[in-house]
């Protein structure tokens, strides 16, 4: 049921946005754009049972531009605080139980999901100054219709009784889900009218239903039937698996799959299916490394190439808005963001973006969040999860499962007990194995050696370069690039770190499969980029001394398909450098010390008991440490016990990083294509900045693989070393393309101070 609130005479034609290039009569009319971004927003929040709660913010957000300051705004007079001005009519409307669930979203439509109370900029503060509101917004009584508060309420209680509830945090989090809806409807609503070419050009496609049956085709024809080796049977069974679990029920799995079992195709495989079976709208992929995204998206491209290249979405850090800008663009401005809402039935991005974007306020980081309801979400490396986050990320994952029907599957050859270990100040919702637990001897393939003294680089090189074929792993830029020059020049040696750019990382490592192939000499110095997604398979790797869940990833880069007579050699060993471990990778060295411990007692790193005493230990240190134990900057705590009129959002949003990373995106224009993809690019910036388009997703996803984390970027564009290509400093370019080396990668201006960050990856 909704009512008409009493008509208001109101003549005057009321305008949502201006566009600069038609004349006023043109302009989006406002009721329209409203009741658009009802629909839409309606549409998105019906899959979790709130839709009518949705619609309201989409009719109330924007009457603050029934105000005559606003509409002279449209005309090129001052700014209007029209976003506060719909929170408050929304409260007044609808009060505390469902208008604190609006207001915020409301408010923050534009600048971010503001923090509760009176403090600078807090929700209860800015509705509480009428004065510098807007007047004259009454005329929207009469021309929207809004949904009535009874029947509101019904639908929040009912939605509330429907399962368990984590207090504040578990409102917390529906407020924002509610901006979600709220913000990607605006987005879209306005694209419709003002960029009619681009929202015709959204390709039409199919949901995660129907790429099922396509990757089932495509493995059979990968695959033969009946495996003649050991390992290829067994992989067999458990892609047999996978299908077989897919029919339960949805909620948190677990596939724990030895590294080199095919775990990625399969856990594909088995979201599918479940998505398939249960009407799930899409799957989530998400890696703990850029550095791999582009290749496993390119595996799945592959397996559903029949389909075409846009049911798979790539999410990368170089489409982000620039979070140093308080407030978004209004109207047609904002649509010059190139932002992605994972509107497609198979999108790839990583852990990072994941929760970084569940705890975020900006908008347009926020409007993909609806859509993960109803979707599988599988966190592939799934112990790679940094433990002083733990307690956000699971309580974000255990609200997606228990109340918005998502399903979460947990995959790794190592994963903890994320679901029920003591020491965990958050758990997940019981978890069901899609593979029984059982030995897996064929997936034995290595024998294990552990080096207790410490060794010297040169010693180590020295070794290296007596093998044959050889991968070494450590943990820093800087070690594994002063290893790779102290090896032989004879076009055997070779380095992988994140120094590269993902093409020279792909061109690297195809050459090194040729080689290994052939049977030729090839020595390969890497950092951990190599320890997740990469297919590559040495007879012998050496690895420093790391968390055991790491050296288990390691040990899966050699004889990974079984192919050598005997089990290849797997050796740990402990460098002598003393930043061998740059000294803020804190979490790094609190996981080699704690392997170290653990190697004492279970002296084998990849025996079962030895990984779970290894993240026993970590889960109760972690729980007992300083900073917070599992809840570094209490970002969890903060919303877990806040009353609905003071979430914390914004604060929480500038607190919490899944990883601190002081990188910045460089471009290399190492080669001619390189070259013309910046060209391109510094086009496109200036047609942006002119207000003629927004920036091509498919232009930034390719310059992408030529894009470094850098540290000290700003020490680089004062030498000269560096520029922006555009006024908001968004993107930079190397210019002095000496720092850049193919073979080793980006490296700091040799006079410029020594970052020890710089040496991560």
């Amino acid at each position: 049921m909704a009512h008409r609130l009493p008509d208001h005479p109101a003549p005057e034609t009321y305008y949502a946005h201006s566009r600069p290039d038609c004349a006023e009569a043109d302009w989006e009319r406002l009721e329209p754009h409203l009741r658009r971004t009802a629909a839409l927003a309606r549409r998105f929040a019906r899959r979790f049972g709130l839709g009518a709660t949705a619609a309201a913010s989409g009719l109330l957000h924007d009457v603050g531009k029934y105000a005559p300051a606003f509409q002279a705004r449209l005309r090129g007079g001052g700014k209007v605080d029209h976003a506060t001005a719909g929170a408050r009519e929304a409260l007044r409307l609808y009060e505390q139980r469902v208008g604190h669930l609006l207001t915020y979203g409301i408010a923050g439509h534009h600048g971010g999901l503001p923090d509760g109370g009176e403090g600078d900029g807090g929700l209860l503060e800015r509705l509480r100054r009428p004065g510098q509101l807007p007047d004259g917004i009454r005329p929207w009584e009469g021309r929207i219709v809004l949904p009535k508060k009874q029947a509101l309420i019904e639908e929040v209680t009912a939605w509330s009784r429907a399962g368990s509830s984590d207090g504040p945090f578990t409102a917390a989090f529906l407020a924002r889900m509610i901006f979600s809806c709220l913000v990607d409807a605006d987005f879209l609503a306005t694209e419709r009218i003002v960029d009619r070419g681009r929202a015709r050009a959204r390709p039409r496609l199919p949901g995660a239903a129907a790429l099922a049956p396509v990757l089932a085709a495509y493995l059979v024809r990968r695959f033969p039937p009946d495996p003649s080796r050991p390992i290829d049977r067994r992989r067999a069974e458990i892609l047999a698996a996978c299908r077989d679990a897919a029919g339960a029920d949805p909620g948190v799995f677990t596939l724990c799959v030895p590294t080199g079992g095919g775990k990625t195709l399969a856990s594909l495989a088995f979201a599918l299916e479940h998505a398939a079976r249960h009407g799930l709208d899409r799957v989530v992929y998400a890696i703990p490394y850029t550095s791999i995204i582009e290749q496993t998206a390119d595996v799945f491209r592959e397996a559903l190439a029949e389909l075409g290249p846009d049911v798979v979405v790539e999410h990368h850090s170089a489409a982000e808005v620039p979070a140093r800008t308080r407030d978004e663009p209004t109207g047609p401005g904002r649509l010059h963001l190139a932002t992605e809402n994972w509107d497609a039935p198979l999108v790839v991005t990583t852990t990072v973006q994941l929760f970084d974007s569940l705890y975020a306020n900006r908008p347009s980081r926020c409007r993909k969040l609806h859509n993960l309801a109803r979707s599988v979400i599988v966190l592939d490396e799934v112990q790679a999860l940094p433990l002083d986050r733990l307690a956000p990320c699971l309580a974000a994952l255990r609200e997606l499962v228990l109340r918005y029907g998502a399903s979460v599957v947990l995959c790794s050859a190592t994963i903890p007990a994320f679901d029920s270990h003591h020491a965990l100040r958050v758990k997940l919702p019981p978890s069901r194995a899609i593979v029984p637990p059982a030995p897996d001897e064929a997936f034995r393939r290595v024998h294990g050696e552990i080096r207790c003294a410490p060794v010297d680089d040169a010693t180590l090189a020295a070794e290296l370069a007596a093998a044959r074929q050889v991968l070494c792993i450590v943990d820093a830029r800087r070690h594994a690039a002063e290893l790779f020059r102290l090896l032989p020049d004879d076009g055997s040696r070779f380095h992988l770190s994140a120094a590269l750019c993902p093409a020279d990382r792909r061109r690297i490592l195809a050459t090194v499969k040729t080689r290994l192939d052939n049977r030729l000499p090839c020595r390969l110095i890497a950092t951990r980029v190599i320890e997740a997604g990469v297919d590559i398979s040495f007879p012998e790797v050496r690895r420093a001394l790391a968390g055991i869940d790491s050296l288990a990833q390691a040990a899966g880069r050699c004889n990974r398909h079984g192919e050598l007579p005997e089990r290849g050699r797997f050796v740990v060993f402990e460098s002598a450098r003393p930043d061998a471990i740059p000294t803020n990778l804190v979490d790094l060295k609190r996981r080699a010390q704690t392997a170290r411990d653990v190697l004492h007692d279970h002296p084998d790193p990849l025996d079962p008991q030895a990984i779970q005493a290894f993240f026993d230990r970590m889960i109760k240190d972690e729980a007992s440490g300083e900073d917070g134990g599992q809840d570094r900057d209490q970002c969890w705590w903060r919303l877990h016990r806040s009353a609905p009129a003071m979430f914390p959002f914004r604060t929480v949003a500038e607190l919490f990083r899944m990883v601190p990373d002081d990188t910045r995106p460089l471009i290399i224009a190492i080669d001619p294509m390189a070259a013309a993809l910046v060209e391109a690019l510094e086009k496109a910036l200036d047609r942006k900045q002119a207000g003629i388009a927004r920036l091509p997703l498919d232009l930034l996803r390719r310059i992408q693989a030529y894009t470094v984390g850098c540290y000290g970027l700003e020490r680089m564009i004062g030498a000269g070393n560096a520029r922006a290509l555009d006024p908001d400093g968004r993107f930079h370019v190397l210019t002095n393309l000496a720092l850049y080396d193919p073979e080793i990668g980006l490296s700091p201006d040799p006079a410029a101070p020594r970052d020890p960050a710089s040496n991560i990856l």
